[in-house]
């Protein structure tokens, strides 16, 4: 497994060492992954499972690894149902929850989804976790139904010539502003493709727009091959 953006930075040595209680016995494998980046998006996205679960009938789904300050040990749910072992959650998707389980001497992986009431075993060690990873596809067309961790995953994990095909499936989410960091992202991968998706933003979802967001768009612009012509356009159909 490897991140797929790097937008953390790697948390240091010094942090390591002054980990204490339940941090103190987080898995190396896990902390590996994080001096090289303190959370993110894997490359993967999925674990086999020897039961159904809410995703499908043999796996679960991973979009986001937690880093270093977003792990906890309590969740909402748990209010009303509470889970007494201890554990540290590392990945969320709305109810379900993938988290480290100390109740053993090496941390095991458990699944927990609070709305259905299931708990599995999923993994002995961290270390076998990941090395049982997979990449799952999805049709792009039913993009606009995924929770938006998945939405940036796919966007991320996907080669370069689908990426603005699925920013066209989801053209009117209304989640505009990680929306428009995608599309911040298409710029310097394809031009073209980020140029229409924009055009039609400034279009016919200008008023799901912020000011902020399309003026980081044209400052990344000038720093592409775009004529000047073309961007004082776009501007143009952004004030009038």
């Amino acid at each position: 497994m490897r991140w797929l953006t790097h937008q953390n930075n790697p948390i240091t040595e010094k942090k390591i060492a002054s980990l204490t209680g339940l941090y103190s016995r987080l898995p190396a494998s896990y902390l590996a992954l994080l001096r090289s980046q303190n959370g993110g998006y894997p490359s993967l996205n999925a674990f086999p499972t020897n039961e159904p679960t809410s995703y499908g009938l043999s796996h679960l789904e991973i979009y986001r690894l937690a880093g270093l300050e977003e792990l906890t040990s309590e969740v909402n749910y748990e209010r009303e149902n509470q889970l007494t072992w201890p554990k540290l959650y590392f990945s969320a998707d709305g109810p379900r929850f993938l988290a480290f389980d100390f109740s053993t001497e090496e941390p095991s992986i458990k699944y927990i989804d609070y709305e259905t009431l299931q708990v599995l075993d999923v993994a002995e060690s961290f270390e076998i976790f990941l090395d049982g990873l997979y990449m799952e596809s999805f049709p792009l067309e039913e993009a606009a139904n995924f929770p938006l961790e998945k939405r940036i995953q796919l966007f991320y994990a996907l080669p370069t010539s689908q990426k603005g095909q699925l920013l066209e499936y989801l053209e009117d989410t209304p989640e505009k502003q990680a929306y428009m960091g995608l599309l911040m992202d298409l710029i310097s991968i394809d031009l073209p493709k980020a140029l229409e998706l924009l055009e039609n933003q400034l279009t016919y979802f200008r008023r799901s727009l912020t000011e902020q967001e399309v003026k980081k768009l044209f400052e990344a612009l000038k720093n592409t091959d775009l004529e000047i012509k073309q961007l004082k356009e776009l501007e143009k159909l952004w004030e009038d």
